[in-house]
């Protein structure tokens, strides 16, 4: 008499389907089994699980592979090896349409046992954010991004980002730096992060540094945003906003003042004390490298000698200072350095320029004539005494 076999089940229900491309599943996001938008374009791999029972000479196995009802997949085996080939195939892709999805399979064992096992849930997204107001375009506080702006909001510049629909946690942000918004390459990518719940539904702000702004050099630069959820479904880029950009750091260009009634070149001149009968004017060359915020003074003379002068307040237009006519006779037959400096958050002095002061020529002025003495009145003659100002 033949034994009777020994057959038994599985102690468990079978493992659930593979599906290699999901995401992993993440508290953070709440999405059970998302798969990337771009895999649902081609069919998907699928992956069963082996399974090991008992063998029941003479009978078979069999799988039933199902998405939701519909039966995807199917094979027998008559012998208790089963090809591992058999345990993989591909989803045609009709089939990966926008939704929640269950994979599973039912399991024929040898012994005639059925058994279902557990369920995969796949999530299918192929739909992405919406851009808001005004196509996304991000606000700035400004136009125009200087080095001064740079220095005084933190070395950086922050866009606005315009509230969005269909937002999820899980929603990257990517923004850009660019030349030309209708040719963007990875190079223009300035940085990208991560939306978590908190996020969505509030004000969101993205941030240029001034290290990336100055690297990427002067001139118009377009600035603009990409929003992608988790599956990877994008927006359009959003509207670019064109900033003028002069950012580099302005390299200090202070040549020497020239003294307006003084003759020379622009480092050296002279003055006739005779001209500056009325004063002196000290004048700043138009092509001074000058930064906002700078506070000029003129020094005449050195600082502490006789007949210095600090000149503080400048004249109408900024760039003229007077000097009293009661600092000139003191350096007659002098040179003397007359400069100006700069203070403020980049200070500096500007190269000297030498000043000779010639004394008052006695050639200037007309001799006193009397054709007689003071007190002595002839009414017979002529007075022709006469007093002449210098020319």
């Amino acid at each position: 008499m033949m034994p009777t076999p020994h057959t038994t089940g599985l102690d468990a229900n079978p493992l659930p389907p593979i599906v290699a491309s999901l995401l992993p599943d993440d508290v953070r996001w709440g999405e059970t089994g998302l798969l990337p938008a771009a895999h649902a374009s081609s069919p998907l791999p699928i992956e069963i699980p082996a399974w090991t029972h008992n063998w029941f000479p003479g009978s078979s196995s069999s799988i039933r592979v199902y998405w939701d009802i519909t039966l995807i997949y199917e094979k027998k085996w008559t012998d208790e090896h089963i090809p591992p080939v058999d345990l993989f195939f591909d989803m045609p892709s009709n089939n990966l349409t926008p939704g929640l999805h269950e994979l599973w399979y039912e399991l024929t064992l040898s012994n005639g046992d059925i058994q279902d096992s557990d369920r995969l849930t796949v999530t299918i997204d192929l739909t992405p954010p919406v851009l808001g107001a005004t196509q996304g375009q991000l606000t700035f506080d400004t136009a125009t991004v200087t080095e001064q702006y740079l220095k005084d909001n933190g070395d950086a510049l922050v866009g606005q980002v315009p509230l969005y629909g269909l937002g999820k946690a899980g929603d990257v942000i990517t923004w850009y730096w660019s030349r030309d918004p209708f040719a963007v390459v990875d190079a223009d990518i300035v940085s990208s992060t991560t939306l978590n719940r908190e996020d969505i539904g509030q004000p969101l702000s993205v941030l240029f540094s001034g290290d990336m702004i100055r690297s990427r050099g002067d001139g118009d630069r377009y600035a603009f945003y990409q929003l992608a959820d988790r599956a990877g479904n994008k927006t359009a880029y959003s509207l670019a906003v064109r900033l003028a950009t002069q950012a580099q750091p302005v390299s200090r260009f202070l040549p020497s003042p020239r003294v307006a009634e003084a003759s020379g070149s622009s480092t050296q001149s002279v003055l006739l004390a005779f001209d500056a009968r009325a004063g002196a004017t000290v004048v700043i060359p138009d092509d001074a490298v000058l930064k906002p915020g700078d506070v000029i003074t003129v020094q005449w003379a050195v600082h502490g000698s006789e007949g210095a002068y600090l000149a503080t307040t400048p004249q109408s237009g900024g760039l003229r200072f007077s000097i009293p006519n009661t600092h000139i006779a003191q350096h007659m037959g002098k040179d003397i350095p007359v400069y100006y400096q700069v203070t403020g958050e980049d200070p500096a002095q500007s190269e000297n320029h030498t000043l000779t002061v010639r004394p008052l020529e006695a050639a200037r002025f007309r001799t006193i004539q009397c054709t007689q003495p003071v007190g002595v009145v002839n009414r017979s003659e002529e007075h022709t005494s006469e007093l002449q100002s210098p020319v």
